[in-house]
């Protein structure tokens, strides 16, 4: 597939991306913090394009060791490296997350507010940082690399933010990354007396200018957690439910200016219950084939079932292959070839599948309890990572046996 597709992984969720262990998918300063032992097509020519301060930058502004910055949150790792959340900060690590520093791009100030990041690899991401005053702006920050594929500093341009939501601390952006333009931010108010404002930015010049696509409140209920586009006119916003009736799955067709619901066939057993969305992944190798997963909540009890397309989104159906008693939030991730892990509500069994393979859930007995993580990824080479409590656990037998990294 040429248009290569990661959903937005900065989710309340804190959805697995890929770190450590030489695992894939999820400017220097040297306050290290260790952890112990523990193009395609622009947009139609309706939304109206803004001018946005840019500054290329090729450095970073050295910050202050902290204690505090210990990952609450995993971007993404490659290799050794990779990107992760502090409570307020952006960290990088070198060494599978043994030990972090933090990262304050050039052009941003102490000051300013870091809201999240989202990074599809240790190059390709954007951070967003608030900046106050008395004309706050939302501002990007993302790296640059020379036709040789080697860093060269860092790129800040502004979001054309035209509400005040916009600019507020409680401002919450999910991120759709692709290999080729355009990207594309979500941006969603923090909920007030159960309403949400959503509106939709895009980029086609990774990141140097944006423009506002449209604002989506109206069209979109529920509180999103998730955006993907499988071609530059076609996407997917997934959400948890918040009182509706219909499984909260949205999809767009005009690059965002519009969004649908678009149904899913609700099993008979689970009528009586409600509907979350997370997550569409579509193939990398073939992009007619992708899944959405779908948590059901009855009787106290979740239950998680992939709806899979064959026809490029056009139509999802539930596989036969369902999983109960799940931790909630759900801690399960499925990569860009449809594989997937879960772990159980009591933390005791890990669950692995392979969408091609057809075959049922896979049951793992790791050698320590699974319970309270809060991220997850297994490789189908067996290598993966878990993120608890700021500590990093690896393995490299598909969960059977975890370790320091």
């Amino acid at each position: 597939m040429n248009w290569m597709i990661y959903t937005a992984v900065i989710c309340q969720l804190s959805l697995g991306l890929l770190i450590g262990c030489d695992c894939e998918n999820p400017n220097i300063v040297s306050n290290s913090i260790n952890i112990e032992s523990s193009s395609p097509a622009l947009l139609p020519s309706s939304p109206t394009s803004t001018s946005n301060s840019i500054q290329s930058l090729p450095a970073t502004t050295p910050a202050l060791s902290t204690q505090s910055a210990i990952p609450v949150k995993i971007l993404n790792m490659k290799g050794k490296e990779g990107w992760a959340l502090s409570k307020q900060e952006l960290l990088f690590t070198t060494n599978k997350g043994n030990s972090w520093i933090e990262k304050i791009p050039n052009g941003i100030t102490p000051e300013e507010l870091l809201i999240d990041a989202a990074f599809a690899n240790p190059v390709n991401g954007f951070a967003f940082y608030l900046r106050n005053g008395k004309n706050p702006t939302l501002r990007t920050a993302h790296q640059t690399i020379d036709g040789g594929g080697n860093l060269t500093g860092w790129e800040i341009a502004d979001l054309p933010a035209k509400e005040a939501w916009e600019v507020s601390p409680d401002v919450k952006p999910y991120v759709f990354l692709a290999d080729y333009n355009p990207n594309w931010v979500l941006l969603t108010s923090g909920p007030a007396l159960g309403l949400m404002n959503k509106s939709l930015f895009q980029t086609a010049d990774h990141g140097k200018s944006w423009i506002r696509v449209a604002d989506i409140s109206n069209q979109v209920s529920g509180y999103p957690n998730g955006i993907a586009f499988r071609i530059p006119k076609e996407g997917w916003i997934t959400a948890t439910n918040h009182g509706q009736s219909f499984i909260p799955f949205y999809r767009t067709k005009d690059a965002g200016l519009t969004w649908d619901i678009q149904p899913l066939a609700i099993p008979d057993k689970f009528k009586n219950g409600y509907a979350n969305t997370y997550q569409v992944v579509f193939d990398q190798e073939n992009d007619h084939h992708g899944m959405v997963t779908v948590e059901f909540v009855q009787d106290e009890q979740r239950t998680l079932i992939p709806y899979e397309t064959i026809d490029e989104g056009a139509t999802w159906n539930p596989i036969p292959y369902i999983l109960p008693d799940l931790q909630a939030p759900p801690i399960f991730h499925f990569d860009d070839l449809i594989r997937g892990s879960a772990v159980s509500l009591d933390g005791s069994t890990l669950y692995t599948i392979d969408m091609y393979s057809k075959e049922d859930w896979k049951s793992v007995k790791p050698n320590l309890s699974l319970k309270q993580i809060s991220q997850l990824y297994i490789r189908d080479d067996g290598m993966g990572w878990f993120l608890r409590n700021g500590k990093i656990m690896v393995t490299s037998d598909g969960g059977k046996t975890w370790t320091l990294p």
